[in-house]
Order: structure tokens, then C-alpha cells, then sequence
């Protein structure tokens, strides 16, 4: 198990402005593990912090930015994209723009309960067999692959990056085609 180094853990968490509840440092009961619990989570959100600010940028258009990860990115990071795309979801992408997979709140879940840490990379949770549309399918291909269990389908280009989703919402995407 790694070791946490609460001397060179602090600085850094400091120095991004954020408040530090004060309930999280009497942890000092039941030998301690309280306060090991919290320098864990706390070390797990300065990888996702350092994560996020060393990601190395595509050239994704900004209405995908919202919607898609490296599968590098941390699960705390991209739990931060799913929250604010109201999608429940995120498309995964390889360093290439290539999507390997997709991601939902509840597959993060299901992975937290299978000992998936939030510093873990992204890919240890997503789906990598997922249905997707074609960019040359009909508006009607594209809503065939839409049901009320799959309510968000990434549109790729022949090369599998990204070029659209379409979704059942009809706020986001193609709105089915």
C-alpha cells in the first residue's frame, strides 16, 4: 500500500484555495484509520487536481469537450464531467481522439464497490463494448440505436473518433438523428 505523506500532501491542497473541514483531522479514533481514510481521499483529489491540469489537449469541438475523457483521467475527473454534462454519462477517448469505451454514473459506481479507487484511471470503470452510430447512417439508423436503456449513442467517423452524439433528451447532440 502506498505511503501518504501528509508533509508534502498539505502545500499543495493548500495552495488551491480550498477549505479544509476540520471534522476530517479527528480521525484520531479507532487507531487512526479515520484520519488514514481521509489523507487517502484527500491525496486522491491532488492526483484528479494534477490529472486535470497535465491531460493533453485534443482538438475535440467545445459541445463534445463536455462529454468526453482520456481514458488516463482519474475517476474523481471524470465523475466532474459527467456532473456538469446532465448526461450521466462520458465517452472515453485513447490519446488519439479514438473512442475505446463509455462511462456512466453507474458503471463508476458499480466500480467504486469493486474497490476502484477515485485516482484510478477511467478505463478501469468504462464500458469498452458499447453501441455507437455510424456518421453516415441515416437519422433513422441513429434513432434505431436509441432505447430507454441506451440513451445516448456516440456518432464516430470511419477512423472511430468522435464527431456527434445523439440522445433521447433532445436537448443535447442530434437529438436522435
Amino acid at each position: 500500500e502506498e505511503q501518504i505523506n501528509f508533509a508534502r500532501l498539505l502545500p499543495p491542497l493548500l495552495a488551491t484555495g480550498a477549505k479544509l473541514v476540520p471534522e476530517i483531522w479527528n480521525g484520531h479514533h479507532h487507531n487512526a484509520h479515520g484520519f488514514q481514510v481521509a489523507l487517502t481521499r484527500l491525496n486522491e483529489i491532488l492526483r484528479a487536481v494534477k490529472d486535470l491540469a497535465t491531460s493533453p489537449a485534443l482538438a475535440i469541438p467545445p459541445k463534445l469537450q463536455q462529454v468526453v475523457v482520456l481514458r488516463s483521467a482519474s475517476v474523481l475527473a471524470t465523475l466532474q464531467i459527467i456532473d456538469g454534462n446532465t448526461l450521466g454519462m462520458a465517452f472515453v477517448l485513447d490519446e488519439q481522439g479514438v473512442v475505446q469505451g463509455v462511462v456512466s454514473d453507474g458503471d463508476i459506481r458499480r466500480a467504486l464497490m469493486r474497490d476502484v479507487s477515485l485516482s484510478s484511471p477511467i478505463s478501469e470503470a468504462m464500458n469498452p463494448d458499447f453501441v455507437f452510430a455510424w456518421d453516415d447512417m441515416s437519422a433513422e439508423g441513429v434513432r434505431a440505436q436509441l432505447s430507454a436503456h441506451i440513451r445516448v449513442v456516440p456518432i464516430l467517423d470511419q477512423t472511430r473518433q468522435l464527431v456527434d452524439f445523439a440522445t433521447v433528451y433532445g436537448h443535447e447532440g442530434r437529438e436522435g438523428g
